[in-house]
């Protein structure tokens, strides 16, 4: 079963300081809590999901990982 979804992140560089990416962490999670940003978020089929740094970490290499396989499964090659 193919099952198809898109996601959005905010990614930074590699050697930003932790305390950078937990401070723009929790203003966009404030921002997304925001009413009138979920409201519109959500009238367009948002779903609003909030990772801790680990949590996107796991996530980010589970997809990586699935579309390759997916690919060389259903016979697709670049061309």
């Amino acid at each position: 079963e193919l099952v198809l979804d898109s996601w959005i992140g905010l990614f930074a560089p590699a050697k930003t300081p932790p305390v950078v990416i937990e401070r723009l962490r929790c203003a966009i999670g404030k921002a997304l809590m925001e009413p009138d940003v979920r409201r519109r978020l959500e009238a367009n089929g948002w779903r609003i999901l909030s990772m801790s740094l680990e949590e996107t970490r796991a996530f980010v290499k589970r997809e990586a990982q699935k579309w390759p396989a997916f690919l060389h499964q259903a016979g697709i090659r670049p061309e």
